[in-house]
């Protein structure tokens, strides 16, 4: 009931100040889209004004289309990784219009068609979320510069974060660690009953059951 309280406060303190766009342009429907689907449901659920942008008839389009409080915007292109001049249209576009002052990517790959496009509107903070490790040695000057605009970069735990700071050129300072949480309204062990559940699985009572 604590964490609840607090998050309806902070919620009433950002209601009129926070209107975040989520940027997720994938036609996939794994870990990082359902995350981005849950987060904007979530932002909603707290009367938070939340914006979605999406590849049209995507799985995370179709998700969110009939959502309320989720205002989802469907592109008819994918954006290039670098320099899309369409992309910017849209987003200088959402930004002008005041419908957008938080831009937050899941794919850090568009970086490159984010971080130009707001780096004078330094009003408008940029957020990434990096999900999974990196193989790929990243420091050099052209993604130093992409990510020197980059206000903070999300990942989920210890060992990615340890992975970002040994292959992208970003301050450590501006890496956090959120670790993904549980809906304990979903997986609430006391609306299961354990031993049908077990005997519907067929596992036995000396089964270990994950």
């Amino acid at each position: 009931m604590e964490l609840k309280r607090t998050l309806v406060e902070r919620a009433d303190s950002l209601r009129r100040d926070c209107r975040p766009l989520f940027v997720c342009l994938s036609r996939s429907w794994g870990g990082l889209e359902q995350t981005v689907a849950f987060d904007a449901q979530e932002f909603a659920r707290y009367e938070l004004p939340v914006r979605v942008a999406v590849l049209r008839d995507s799985p995370i389009h179709r998700a969110l289309s009939e959502k309320a409080g989720v205002t989802v915007l469907p592109l008819d292109y994918r954006p290039r990784d670098t320099l899309d001049f369409h992309f910017r249209n849209d987003l200088e576009k959402w930004i002008d219009a005041g419908d957008v002052n938080l831009v937050h990517t899941h794919q850090t790959t568009l970086l490159g068609s984010i971080s130009p496009w707001v780096w004078k509107r330094k009003h408008v903070p940029l957020v990434a979320s990096r999900h999974i490790m990196s193989n790929h040695d990243k420091r050099n000057w052209v993604h130093s510069l992409i990510y020197q605009r980059i206000d903070s970069l999300l990942v989920m735990s210890e060992a990615l974060r340890e992975n970002v700071l040994a292959t992208h050129p970003i301050d450590e300072r501006k890496v956090e660690i959120v670790n993904l949480g549980l809906d304990f309204e979903r997986f609430n062990p006391e609306r299961v009953d354990a031993r049908r559940q077990r005997a519907d699985w067929g596992a036995s009572d000396d089964t270990v059951v994950v």
